[in-house]
């Protein structure tokens, strides 16, 4: 009787590790917990069991199950924050979401070997920054491909190096390190679904590029067609995707008008790009007021160019260069911040 018991508790073991299964808790106050895979429509290859959405229990209880074809990276989004990404594979998880006194958020994930090998090569990279008072991003990238590189080099099917490939590749074309980077994966890596649509997600990046220098239509707040040149403006310019019921995109508002302020008058523009619905106009024009933002802002009719972006998560936001080319997606206010101060604050 007890190996009858070992072998079947093996047996159910095994069958559960073809799902998995995530425990969590919060601190946070929210009416709803997001499990958000980012870039869900490119890689949409998982199986969420009743729904992405959860409501935690008045102890902040909440949990998801489902399934996943292999480690995938996901984001947990409550009313009002976006935690950090972490890896989700078939097993039993546990995960803390907690807001300090000091209103510092931290993640905690516990039972993930591939979410463990994730926080081991992202301290490497950050590790590997070379920090002074001159403006070293350009230096520490590619420090940060060059030893991405060789990471995938020593294991060529690590799922962990290809997801920060993918997030460091964002919507730029990749460089001479992240083509090597893509030739060196293992056979079984290259022959999976999502490193297939990253491929694909390549050859729209050169769209996304072309679509920018082209120039685009989009209605102004008086609803009239307007065309938009990016190129040539000698600015940097935030494309900031959203919409007037997106809390987390009301959330972020603030800072980036903190920032604009800043900024605005040094060669720098936003341009706020909704995707609300018809009926939720008169919403959407009221939020700009309420929120006093006072860079441009127009409506993506039936949200065609956001699709013409691949943006299929909000906010969305894409950073462009004087020249018009893409050179980073979904800055945070912190990092737009610190970026722009070494760009625009020597002029």
């Amino acid at each position: 009787m007890k190996y009858l018991f070992i072998i079947l508790l093996s047996f159910q073991i095994n069958a559960q590790q073809k799902k998995f299964f995530l425990q969590g808790n919060t601190n946070i106050k929210t009416d709803s917990v997001w499990l958000i895979q980012p870039n869900a429509k490119i890689f949409n290859f998982f199986n969420i069991e009743n729904g992405i959405s959860k409501k935690p229990s008045l102890e902040g209880k909440f949990k998801f199950q489902g399934n996943i074809d292999y480690p995938t990276y996901f984001w947990l989004v409550t009313d009002n924050t976006i935690s950090d990404g972490f890896f989700l594979e078939n097993s039993y998880q546990e995960l803390e979401y907690h807001q300090n006194k000091d209103s510092r958020i931290t993640l905690r994930v516990r039972g993930s070997k591939t979410n463990d090998e994730y926080i081991k090569l992202r301290n490497v990279l950050k590790s590997a920054h070379i920090t002074s008072i001159f403006d070293n991003t350009e230096v520490n990238d590619a420090l940060e491909d060059y030893i991405l590189l060789n990471y995938i080099k020593k294991n060529p099917s690590s799922f962990v190096a290809l997801w920060i490939l993918i997030e460091r590749f964002s919507n730029n074309k990749p460089n001479h390190y992240q083509e090597e980077a893509l030739s060196s994966f293992s056979d079984n890596i290259k022959s999976t679904s999502i490193f297939k649509a990253f491929l694909n997600k390549i050859d729209d990046i050169r769209n996304f590029q072309n679509t920018l220098r082209d120039g685009f239509v989009l209605k102004n707040m008086e609803l009239k067609k307007e065309d938009i040149i990016l190129k040539n403006k000698n600015q940097y310019v935030l494309l900031d995707f959203w919409f007037s019921y997106c809390k987390p995109c009301i959330y972020q508002m603030p800072k980036f008008l903190s920032i604009y302020e800043k900024y605005g008058t040094k060669n720098f523009e936003i341009i706020g790009i909704s995707i609300d619905r018809e009926k939720d106009l008169p919403n959407w024009k009221r939020k700009i007021v309420e929120l006093n933002i006072n860079w441009k802002n127009y409506w993506d009719e039936n949200s065609d160019f956001s699709r013409k972006m691949n943006v299929s998560k909000y906010p969305t936001n894409f950073l462009l260069d004087p020249d018009g080319n893409i050179i980073a997606q979904d800055v945070s206010p912190e990092k737009l911040d610190d970026y722009l101060s070494t760009k625009l604050m020597k002029k």
